[in-house]
């Protein structure tokens, strides 16, 4: 089969392809956009002192795309709306933080539209949230992925081959103006500094994910997902539950499960920040980072109690299973804001 399309103006053609889904079968999706020539210009904001640290939420499928269903009927599309808002709303409640959604209502977004949104916003964090499935009904629990390393290179060397990409910000330098070795090199750099930045807020989030429940793994996984390919955005995808299992399915038709979500997910992205704010942000500028080394005669419960601290925040604070701790090892304290 052929299709023509005769079109009034030049036009950019980009396709995909959805599986099966309720009463639709195999889809060929082709999006038309208007061709650009004006170069797009990015806007500076990280100089600016005091600056909130911005957290892009992306809600996974929409619209024509359903993503995952229960058996119940629910569709994943909606479950990741729900629980994207409510993650939204506590961001924006914390000072010195501001979360922008990437999808707002039940529309589709092609997934690499997802990241470029976050970028164009200059965000710190992207975080994608949808609900697994798995042919077995049995199966249960959250998991919370990075980028794999072949994903980031293949998404490497497309983005030094498309020349709509070189006069792009990437990690805050232009490489249109650089040679290929150089553009590789700055890429690569920034790329590597994202990915460690990637683990380092997914092991947080895991790490507060695991105080709702037992995860489906107990570390970051990684997978070569299209929304995690941002050559400069910290990313991570999270699925929040297995909506094909019925019980978990239940559970995420709740407000009380989606906003025990938002919170954990929330608290662990603050966590991450609160230990590595970004330059020029109210955090860096105002939180101060109180730490203890530890000392012969110590003990886990005796530097709870000087400091005022109850025992399991220090211990989730410093990842601790347990409470044993060395002499010489430095501990984090709770954040004193002014």
């Amino acid at each position: 089969m052929r299709l023509v399309f005769d079109l009034s103006s030049e036009q950019n053609a980009r396709s995909f392809l959805l599986k099966p889904a309720q009463q639709y079968g195999h889809r060929l999706v082709i999006q038309l956009d208007k061709h650009k020539t004006k170069k797009k210009t990015v806007k500076q904001t990280h100089n600016k002192q005091d600056r909130d640290i911005i957290i892009a939420v992306d809600a996974g499928h929409g619209g024509e795309d359903p993503g995952a269903s229960g058996a119940n009927g629910t569709n994943e599309k909606t479950i990741t709306l729900q629980i994207a808002k409510k993650l939204a709303a506590v961001i924006n409640k914390e000072t010195g933080m501001k979360a922008i959604l990437i999808r707002k209502g039940d529309y589709y977004v092609a997934l690499n539209k997802r990241y470029k949104k976050a970028r164009e916003q200059q965000a710190d964090l992207f975080v994608s949230i949808h609900a697994d499935a798995f042919h077995d009904p049995k199966v249960h629990g959250m998991s919370v992925y990075i980028l794999s390393k072949k994903g980031a290179t293949s998404e490497a060397a497309k983005w030094l081959a498309q020349s709509e990409n070189s006069s792009d910000l990437v990690g805050g330098v232009v490489l249109e103006d650089k040679d290929n070795m150089l553009a590789k090199v700055l890429l690569d750099l920034s790329q590597n500094a994202a990915m460690e930045a990637s683990l380092k807020s997914a092991e947080k989030v895991l790490s507060a994910l695991k105080r709702i429940e037992k995860p489906h793994k107990k570390y970051v996984e990684r997978a070569n997902f299209v929304v995690l390919r941002s050559p400069d955005v910290p990313s991570m995808l999270i699925e929040t539950a297995y909506i094909s299992n019925p019980q978990e399915e239940r559970r995420l038709n709740t407000r009380e499960f989606q906003q025990q979500l938002a919170n954990s997910i929330k608290n662990g992205i603050k966590d991450y920040f609160y230990q590595s704010p970004p330059p020029n942000t109210w955090i860096a500028n105002h939180v101060k980072s109180p730490k203890h080394t530890v000392a012969s005669g110590d003990t886990l419960g005796r530097i709870a109690q000087t400091y005022k601290v109850p025992m399991r925040e220090l211990k989730r604070l410093n990842n601790k299973t347990n409470n044993t701790i060395l002499v010489g090892e430095i501990l984090l304290l709770p954040k004193i804001i002014p």
